[in-house]
C-alpha cells in the first residue's frame, strides 16, 4: 500500500530584503496511514517551514510533496493545520462557532450535524463550559485547545500540529500527548507534529513516535557552516519492536519503564560531501537587480515613470493642450508658476485653512476623549455623537456650512473640523480602551516607584 504522504527531495527557501535563506534542503520521508510522525529539532531549523509546506501554504523550490498520490499545490480540507500562535481563532465568533466554521465553509455537514460534532470534540478537550464564550475571554491554553478541537472536528487525513501543546497545562498536555484526544480521529488518520528536542527525564515529553530529527543550527554541528535545518531525513520503525504508541508504563517500584522508540536518522547531503568540506548553502546574497527590486522606493519610482510615459504618449496622440496637456507641458508650466510665486502663495493660503481646521478638530477630539475615558457619561456622549456624525460625509455638510458661514474660510474650517473630529476622537478612545490592565498596572508601578 502506498504512503499517504510522500515528501521527496524537498528544498524550501524564503527571501528577505537582502538574502535568500535555505530552511530545508532535499528532505525525503513518507508517512503511512494511522501513523504519528514527529519532527524534532532546535528552534530555527525548519520544522515549522516544512509543516507549512505540507499544509500547502508555501511551495517548495525543489522536490515534490504528494498526498494520496496528488501533488500538494494549495491548502485543502484533507490537511488541517494547528499553529503555535494564539491568534488563529476568529475573534467575532464564539468557541462553538469557531469549531463549526470549517465544517460549514467546506459544506461537509449541515448546521445541526456540524454543531453536534463540534460539541463532541470540545468535550474531548474539556471546553464544554465555554462553548458560548469569545476568544478574547479565554486564556492562551484554552485558545489552543479550541484550535485543536477545530482541527480534529474536520477529521482530516492529516492533522498538522506546530508545537500545539506548548501552551497547555501539564495535565492537559500529558493527556493530549498520550494520544487520548488525538485517538478520536480514528485509526486511519495521520497525526504530524513539530516538537523541540525533548527531555528524557520528563514523562509527558517522551516522544514514542517515528521521527525525523533536524540538524543543529550553525556552530552546533560538526561543520559550523552546515545549513540549519532538515536535510534528507528518512525514518523507519525497527522491525520486531512493539508499537511505539503504547501508553506510558512504569516498573513496580514506580520508575518509568523505557519505551521502544521509532528509529530516527539524520541523512545529511552525504557524509562524504560534508567531510569533504562541501556544506549546503545556508543563505545566498541577492543580486543587484533583486536588491533594487526589493526596494519599495525603486518600485514606486518605476510606477510613476511608467505613468508619466503613458501620460506623455496619450497627450501627444490627442494633441489638445487645452483639454489634455502632455506631461512635459505640465511640468514646464508648474515650474514657471513656482518661479513667479503664484503656486507658493496659493498653497500657503490653502495650508492656513487646513491648519486651522485640523488644529480645532484635534483639540475638540482631545477634550471629548478625556471626558470619555474619565466619566461614563462622557463615554456615552462620545459613542452617541460618533454614531450620528462619523458616517456622515463632510461634503454633505458643505451646503449647510455655506448657508451658516458664507463663502469665506469659515465654511471650509467647519467642514474640516467635522472631517477630523469624529475619526480622531473615536480612534483615540478605542486605543485607550485596548490597553490591557496588565500594562496599566505595570505603568502605575513604574510611576509609583519613580515617585518614591
Amino acid at each position: 500500500m502506498s504512503a499517504l504522504l510522500d515528501v521527496s527531495g524537498v528544498t524550501l527557501r524564503y527571501k528577505t530584503s537582502s538574502v535568500v535563506f535555505t530552511a530545508t534542503e532535499r528532505v525525503s520521508f513518507s508517512v503511512d496511514r494511522s501513523d504519528r510522525f514527529v519532527l524534532l529539532g532546535p528552534s530555527g531549523c525548519g520544522k515549522s517551514t516544512l509543516l507549512k509546506a505540507v499544509g500547502g501554504y508555501m511551495k517548495p523550490g525543489e522536490g515534490k510533496m504528494r498526498i494520496n498520490g496528488r501533488e500538494i499545490t494549495e491548502p485543502g480540507a484533507d490537511r488541517m493545520m494547528i499553529f503555535q500562535e494564539f491568534d488563529q481563532l476568529l475573534p467575532w465568533k464564539t468557541v462553538l462557532e469557531n469549531v463549526m466554521f470549517p465544517l460549514l465553509m467546506t459544506r461537509r455537514l449541515p448546521r445541526q450535524e456540524a454543531e453536534r460534532r463540534a460539541r463532541a470534540y470540545l468535550e474531548k478537550v474539556n471546553l464544554t463550559r465555554v462553548v458560548d464564550s469569545y476568544p478574547h475571554t479565554l486564556s492562551g491554553g484554552m485558545k489552543q485547545r479550541v484550535a485543536i478541537a477545530r482541527g480534529m472536528a474536520m477529521e482530516p487525513d492529516i492533522l498538522l500540529m506546530d508545537e500545539p501543546f506548548a501552551a497547555l497545562d501539564a495535565l492537559t498536555r500529558r493527556t493530549c500527548q498520550a494520544g487520548r484526544a488525538l485517538a478520536a480521529l480514528g485509526g486511519d488518520k495521520v497525526h504530524g507534529a513539530v516538537r523541540h528536542p525533548f527531555d528524557r527525564r520528563s514523562d509527558q515529553d517522551r516522544q514514542p513516535h517515528p521521527a525525523a530529527v533536524a540538524a543543529s543550527r550553525p556552530g552546533q554541528g560538526r561543520d559550523c557552516r552546515r545549513r540549519p535545518g532538515l536535510i534528507g531525513g528518512r525514518q523507519r520503525r525497527q522491525a520486531g519492536k512493539t508499537d511505539p504508541r503504547s501508553p506510558v508504563r512504569r516498573h513496580r517500584n514506580g520508575t518509568l519503564r523505557e519505551r521502544t522508540m521509532g528509529e530516527a536518522r539524520i541523512l545529511l547531503r552525504g557524509d562524504a560531501a560534508v567531510m569533504a568540506g562541501d556544506p549546503a548553502e545556508v543563505e545566498r546574497k541577492l543580486s543587484m537587480l533583486e536588491l533594487l527590486w526589493n526596494d519599495g522606493f525603486v518600485r514606486k519610482a518605476a510606477i510613476i515613470l511608467f505613468l508619466a510615459v503613458v501620460w506623455e504618449a496619450y497627450g501627444s496622440v490627442l494633441d489638445n493642450p487645452l483639454l489634455f496637456p502632455t506631461f512635459h507641458d505640465t511640468i514646464i508650466t508648474m515650474f514657471d508658476r513656482v518661479k513667479d510665486g503664484t503656486i507658493p502663495l496659493r498653497a500657503w493660503a490653502s495650508l492656513k485653512v487646513l491648519f486651522m481646521g485640523y488644529a480645532a478638530g484635534i483639540v475638540l477630539a482631545a477634550i471629548f476623549t478625556i471626558l470619555a475615558i474619565s466619566t461614563r457619561i462622557g463615554t456615552d456622549f462620545l459613542e452617541t455623537m460618533t454614531a450620528m456624525f462619523n458616517p456622515l460625509p463632510a461634503i454633505a455638510l458643505l451646503p449647510l456650512a455655506l448657508i451658516w458661514f458664507g463663502l469665506g474660510n469659515g465654511s471650509l474650517v467647519f467642514v474640516l473640523i467635522h472631517s477630523v473630529l469624529w475619526p480622531v476622537a473615536l480612534n483615540t478612545h478605542s486605543g485607550f480602551k485596548s490597553v490591557s490592565n496588565t500594562a496599566i498596572t505595570a505603568c502605575a508601578d513604574c510611576l509609583t516607584s519613580r515617585g518614591s
